[in-house]
């Protein structure tokens, strides 16, 4: 990047940037300026960041977030940034840190692992990606433009711009059949972060306040409740262990079916009344595919 490139990103002066950019090389961040084509200001690639620069609590919650990311991450560069920070006793400090993240699932993912990289690398490349997905309402073939890689509420997804619909979307992962980066650059849209916050409209819990949120209870019995506290957690399900129900809200129906059907017999749905008839509507379908079979 370029002195007047960062100077209008942090919208400042060229002055200040390199009045800045002095105060780091006597700080000893070695900032240089690479010539020609594709140049900019940078940092030395040899360089290891001091750790007296940071706390403790800064260098362990910059190793937690790198280690999270090497769960799922197929590329070296993690371990190399590791490397440039100079933690030599990065185990030791993750030993003792009292978070630990792991973004893998408990099956095998190496998919994921691939289509993550896949995905970089078309975002980092601005190249179109041909994908094969599976939506809700069936198979089809999309060209994207890649923007973002999501993680949200357990589930991985793509915020990119489907050239056949021309609007964004997000396309969860584990629904992408096939993947294909094609020769086709892009030149990137304009878009903000309301756009994809849009995108999580349907946010099963969201602390905004939402009209169209309702009530759900449900019943359940004794022998259940630390299987269901376990599964769904405390803090948004809230328990009422003496009258053995359990009160939350959400503004997502069609999730909640899902949600409901997926708890089986440990929970009895008792309000809403319409998503009574629709969870036995659901289950007598499911039945009566059983019995065909």
């Amino acid at each position: 990047m370029t002195a007047n490139e960062l100077a209008e990103k942090l919208e400042v002066s060229k002055r200040t940037i390199y009045r800045d950019i002095e105060d780091l090389n006597m700080a000893g961040v070695p900032v240089v300026s690479f010539p020609g084509q594709g140049g900019g200001l940078g940092v030395l690639d040899n360089y290891k960041l001091d750790k007296k620069f940071l706390s403790v609590d800064e260098l362990e919650n910059i190793l937690i977030g790198l280690n999270a990311l090497k769960s799922i991450d197929t590329e070296t560069n993690i371990n190399t940034l590791i490397t440039k920070l100079d933690m030599d006793d990065n185990s030791e400090i993750l030993e003792n840190a009292n978070i630990f993240i792991d973004l893998s699932s408990w099956f095998n993912d190496d998919y994921l692992k691939d289509y993550l990289s896949e995905f970089k690398n078309a975002i980092r490349n601005k190249k179109v990606i041909k994908i094969e997905y599976q939506a809700k309402n069936g198979f089809s073939k999309r060209e994207i433009e890649p923007y973002k890689i999501v993680f949200k509420h357990s589930s991985w997804y793509l915020f990119a711009f489907c050239l056949e619909k021309k609007d964004y979307r997000l396309f969860k992962i584990n629904r992408i059949v096939s993947v294909e980066i094609l020769d086709t650059s892009f030149i990137v849209r304009d878009h903000d972060s309301k756009k994809l916050t849009l995108l999580f409209k349907g946010d099963y819990f969201s602390t905004n306040e939402n009209k169209y949120k309702f009530q759900v209870i449900l019943r359940y019995k004794k022998e259940n409740e630390d299987f269901l506290m376990n599964k769904i957690g405390v803090q948004v399900f809230k328990f009422d262990t003496c009258k053995k129900i359990i009160t939350f809200e959400t503004s997502n129906y069609s999730w909640l079916i899902d949600f409901i059907i997926g708890l089986k017999d440990t929970v009895q749905v008792i309000e809403p009344l319409n998503l009574v008839e629709d969870v036995k509507r659901t289950i007598e379908d499911m039945n009566d595919l059983y019995k065909e079979s």
